[in-house]
């Protein structure tokens, strides 16, 4: 029961490894031991003509398959150099919205409201025996 699929009884499993499935980053193939151990290939041919048929499909998928992992790593390297450069660059010349003060610092007794002068002060603890203003 439950989602686990076996083959039918004549049927030959044959699972592929690598290209990154289950954490194998190595290159796509076919185990050799897991064919060539199966009762129903040695009752037709030897374990070493398995294992020689298998290498030989490996290394056709290698072949073929091989061609596209240098582009596929080149663009997601692009990519990766693309975000880095944006950050770097959004860091640099980005300037967030913020308010300025139009007028002059305000003079001890002015009041920003209604002389239009702009009080600066500053929010850490070397502040608090101060009353804030600079």
């Amino acid at each position: 029961m439950g989602n686990a699929w076996s083959p039918p009884p004549n049927c030959l499993q044959i699972e592929l490894r690598g290209g990154g499935k289950q954490c194998d980053c190595g290159p796509i193939r076919i185990e050799e031991e897991m064919v060539a151990n199966d009762q129903r290939i040695l009752a037709r041919v030897s374990g070493e003509e398995a294992r020689e048929y298998i290498r030989g499909v490996n290394a056709h998928v290698a072949k073929h398959t091989g061609k596209y992992r240098w582009p596929i790593c080149g663009c997601v390297a692009i990519f990766v150099l693309g975000a880095l450069l944006f950050g770097v660059m959004m860091g640099v010349f980005h300037e967030e919205k913020r308010l300025r003060c139009k007028g002059p610092l305000c003079e001890r007794g002015e009041d920003p409201l209604v002389d239009g002068c702009c009080i600066f002060w500053c929010c850490g603890t070397e502040m608090e025996e101060k009353d804030g203003r600079e």
